[in-house]
């Protein structure tokens, strides 16, 4: 009997021991395609990092939506769009019949960052010539490449110049070490006004 439950207790331990016929073996990691993948994921998380900075940013003319919804029927005076410490952002000044409107919008969402509104309205005010907007981004690129290569936007504004009877553009662009150039566009024509080192 003691030989029939040792014969057993055998049995039962080489096949306790045994695997299973359909279970894979663990691959050994190949240290070199580890490495690859590794690097390609990181290549791949600084492109989409940086593809999402950029999608981040609204264009002008959403920001321009944001004013509209937000005052219908406002004309619009002033555009700009500045980089500041907090994030680049847009400031709209408009006005109508009765007020004289600020908004200052985020250009990473599209969310507002200050509103005012006066009831102090003066005549004198002039409204731009929103149809010349598309504009903007050709003249902003112009400038650009007319600076060279170590040059970056720093900040844009559109305004109707009284004195010359025209639309504005005036462009402002920037090196990591401070030296900037200003620009001055008459955007009816495209043509550059002043250029000031």
């Amino acid at each position: 009997m003691k030989k029939l439950i040792a014969l057993f207790v055998l049995v039962l331990g080489l096949v306790g021991c045994q695997k299973p016929a359909d279970t894979p073996k663990p691959a050994k990691p190949d240290t070199q395609t580890a490495s690859q993948a590794e690097s390609q994921t990181e290549s791949q998380a600084e492109s989409q990092a940086e593809s999402q900075a950029d999608g981040a940013m609204i264009r002008l003319a959403d920001a321009i939506k944001v004013f509209t919804d937000k005052y219908p029927g406002a004309s619009i005076e002033e555009i700009s769009f500045e980089k500041e410490m907090k994030g680049a952002q847009y400031k709209i000044d408009g006005f109508d019949e009765t007020h004289e409107y600020e908004l200052i919008i985020s250009a990473k969402d599209g969310s507002i960052i200050k509103e005012e509104a006066e009831k102090d309205r003066t005549s004198k005010n002039k409204a731009v010539d929103l149809s010349l907007l598309p504009k903007v981004d050709e003249l902003i690129e112009n400038a650009l490449q007319d600076a060279g290569q170590d040059y970056f936007l720093e900040s844009y504004s559109v305004d109707y110049e009284e004195s010359g009877s025209y639309n504005q553009l005036d462009v402002e662009v920037k090196t990591k070490a401070g030296k900037d150039i200003e620009y001055e566009y008459k955007l009816e024509t495209g043509e550059l006004v002043k250029k000031d080192r």
